[in-house]
């Protein structure tokens, strides 16, 4: 399932109430299933072939950015018949340095590209600077990265500052993380 559920705003109350007074937290689990079991509730389901992406850890985080590289999945995601609305933040567009390398990414506006980066989720404002190389990342909005820095299956988060020459390399299925603001 997506995990979408349509109640009335009472029986939500309710569920609500029963599990958290038992300390439960889990509305699926620890209420539908059971309910259900029962044949205390009667569920309704609506096929939906499109395309899911649910983020329920660090891996699945992960792996549903780099799902974003292909084509079949934005395509799935970013209908223009059912657009998708956030905050307008209109910056300049970005630049490409000269001697940059980019393969398969999706770049948000406002960077400075000089670096080397292939299948990679760069947010906006990132700057990348000449002889770093990002591989298989997701850097989130205002981050700046070195000369030299070598940054593989790693998430940053906003404004994170990677000093020159620093080496990050993990695995998609337990990237290097950096918090947010920190210094790498």
């Amino acid at each position: 399932g997506m995990g979408m559920f349509i109640f009335s705003r009472k029986m939500l109350v309710e569920a609500l109430e029963e599990t958290y007074s038992k300390g439960l937290v889990h509305l699926e689990r620890d209420y539908l299933q059971r309910e259900f079991n029962k044949g205390k509730l009667t569920l309704s389901v609506y096929p939906f072939d499109g395309v899911v992406l649910q983020n329920q850890d660090v891996p699945s985080y992960f792996a549903n950015n780099m799902a974003l590289l292909r084509k079949d999945i934005r395509d799935g995601l970013f209908k223009p018949d059912f657009p998708i609305y956030t905050k307008i933040r209109d910056e300049a567009p970005t630049y490409y340095g000269d001697g940059n390398e980019i393969t398969d990414c999706l770049i948000a506006d406002g960077c400075a590209m000089y670096g080397k980066v292939e299948k990679s989720v760069i947010f906006r404002g990132v700057s990348i600077e000449k002889g770093a190389r990002v591989s298989s990342s997701v850097i989130m909005q205002g981050t700046s990265i070195g000369k030299d820095a070598v940054l593989e299956n790693v998430i940053l988060d906003k404004d994170v500052t990677v000093r020159d020459g620093t080496v990050l390399i993990g695995t998609p299925e337990h990237p290097v993380i950096v918090k947010k603001g920190a210094t790498a």
